[in-house]
C-alpha cells in the first residue's frame, strides 16, 4: 500500500489490530529463524562432548518432539502462543536437551565399562529417573504458581510452560532411554567418556573445576561465598526498587519502540484524535 499510494505529499500510516497482528506474524518468523539456530549450536555443542552422532540426533530428536507435543496440546485445550508466551518453547527445549544429556551420558559410560546397551539404558533410568522427575515436576509446579496471578496472558503462559515441561518426563525421561537402548553409542564415544572421567578423577580437565569448587565445602571458603551473597543480595534489592513494571512506552509494547507500526501509531495519536484501541 505504501508503495502505491505515498508520495512525497502523502504519507500512509497504518495502525489497527489487523497490522499488529501482521507485525507479530513477521517477528514469529524470526524467532523460528532464532529456535533453528538455537538447535543447530545445541547440536554441535552436544556433539563435541559426545563425539557420537545416534546419541546427539537422538537428544535433540527426544526435545523437539517434546516441543511439537507441547505445542500440539496447547491447540487441542484451545490455548494458543501470543507474545508473551512465544518464548515457551525455547525453554522446554533447553530443558530437553540438559536432561537427555545426562540420559546419554550415562549410558554412554556405563557402555564404555562393557556393560551391554539395554543394561546400560536400565541402569541410567533408575539413577535418574527419581532425580529428573523431582526436578521436572518442581519446574511444572513452580510455572503453575503463576496460574495465581489473576492476569489471562500470565495465566495462559504458566499453563503452556506448565504443560512443556510435564511433557518431557515422557520425551526425555522415558522415551529417551529405551530409544538408546536399542541404538547405544559408538565405541568411540564411549571410550572418550571413560577417558574424560578418568582425567577428572585425576584433576585434569573438568577435574580442576570440582576441585576447585571442592574449597567451597571448607569453613573459610563457605564463609566468604556467603559474605559475597549477602552483598549481591543487598545490590539486587537496592536495584529492584527502581524497577518499573507496566507500558513504559506508548504503542504496542509487543514491539521495538522504533517499529514501522508504533512510529504510525505516535504520528496518528499525535496528530489525531484517534488510538489503536479506539480503531480496533
Amino acid at each position: 500500500m505504501r508503495a502505491e499510494k505515498e508520495t512525497p505529499k502523502i504519507k500512509v500510516h497504518v495502525i489497527g489490530f489487523a497490522k499488529l497482528i501482521g507485525e507479530l506474524i513477521d517477528g514469529l518468523l524470526k524467532v523460528m529463524v532464532f529456535f533453528g539456530i538455537a538447535a543447530v549450536i545445541a547440536t554441535a555443542i552436544i556433539y563435541g562432548y559426545t563425539r557420537c552422532v545416534r546419541s546427539t540426533v537422538l537428544v535433540i530428536a527426544c526435545s523437539i518432539v517434546a516441543v511439537i507435543w507441547q505445542l500440539g496440546l496447547v491447540a487441542l485445550f484451545g490455548f494458543e502462543l501470543d507474545p508473551f508466551s512465544i518464548l515457551v518453547p525455547f525453554l522446554v527445549f533447553a530443558i530437553g536437551v540438559s536432561h537427555g544429556a545426562q540420559k546419554m551420558n550415562g549410558i554412554m559410560q556405563d557402555i564404555g565399562r562393557g556393560t551391554h546397551k539395554l543394561v546400560a539404558a536400565r541402569y541410567t533410568f533408575r539413577r535418574l529417573f527419581l532425580a529428573g522427575m523431582t526436578a521436572l515436576l518442581a519446574d511444572a509446579v513452580g510455572f503453575a504458581v503463576l496460574m495465581v496471578i489473576d492476569i489471562p496472558v500470565i495465566k495462559e503462559l504458566a499453563l503452556t510452560a506448565s504443560i512443556g515441561v510435564a511433557v518431557l518426563i515422557f520425551t526425555n525421561l522415558l522415551l529417551l532411554p529405551v530409544l538408546l537402548s536399542y541404538t547405544g553409542v559408538s565405541p568411540v564415544a564411549a571410550q572418550h567418556s571413560l577417558k574424560e572421567e578418568k582425567e577428572e578423577t585425576r584433576g585434569k580437565g573438568l577435574g580442576k573445576l570440582w576441585l576447585f569448587l571442592d574449597r567451597f565445602t571448607t569453613r573459610p571458603w563457605a564463609l566468604g561465598a556467603i559474605g559475597v551473597s549477602a552483598v549481591l543480595a543487598i545490590i539486587g534489592f537496592a536495584v529492584s526498587l527502581q524497577l518499573k513494571i507496566g507500558d513504559l512506552d506508548p504503542g504496542a509494547p509487543e514491539l521495538r519502540p522504533d517499529s514501522r507500526y508504533n512510529q504510525d501509531n505516535a504520528y496518528i495519536t499525535g496528530n489525531y484524535a484517534l488510538s489503536a484501541t479506539s480503531s480496533r
